[in-house]
């Protein structure tokens, strides 16, 4: 049995070894992409709203944990949202996040990987003429998409909307955070 699992580990790291990943002289390229996003590291704070099932706007307070992984390659962001500010009694966690950031030199592409209630998403977060950035999905609802941005006041805004058609878009979400 252990010459077994010598072997398989012995394999996998040769097939390591030899992948496209670790054979890439590329982290500096990522790196480089990746400082489009540095505003966003650190810790942040603000408001936020979404639309419940009913259709009405439940408020929140959104936190934002952003810090950047294997030599600015990643950045992961974490993301809780509490019915009441943290620290006033019975302050309820509402919605968690989690999130991964990257850029792909194969495609050339920003790629986001969001986990939210056991599940996860797979999306491009692609630049816009405007200086935002939108990253989006489909699923049995329709089309979702987020907008980022980045205010002259130092603030991020983003916005989520969802639409059936790809045509109208609805809005049901919006938080403004400020850095802490």
């Amino acid at each position: 049995m252990k010459r077994v699992l010598s072997c398989f580990v012995i394999g996998l790291a040769g097939l390591f070894y030899c992948s496209e990943i670790l054979s890439q002289p590329a982290t500096g390229k990522v790196s480089e992409q990746m400082k489009n996003f540095s505003w966003m590291v650190g810790d942040w704070s603000g408001e936020a709203w979404y639309l419940g099932r009913d259709q009405k706007k439940i408020q929140i307070v959104q936190n934002e944990h952003i810090i950047t992984r294997l030599d600015g390659a990643l950045i992961t962001m974490e993301g809780s949202g509490y019915d009441k500010p943290i620290g006033t009694d019975n302050a309820k966690l509402v919605f968690q996040a989690f999130g991964i950031l990257t850029y792909d030199n194969s495609s050339s592409k920003f790629v986001l990987r969001a986990y939210q209630g056991g599940n996860f998403i797979d999306s491009y977060l692609v630049p816009n003429p405007n200086g935002t950035y939108t990253w989006s999905f489909e699923d049995s609802y329709g089309k979702t998409r987020y907008t980022i941005t980045h205010r002259a006041d130092g603030k991020w805004n983003e916005i989520g909307e969802q639409s059936r058609d790809g045509i109208t878009w609805n809005q049901f979400f919006e938080m403004t955070l400020s850095k802490l």
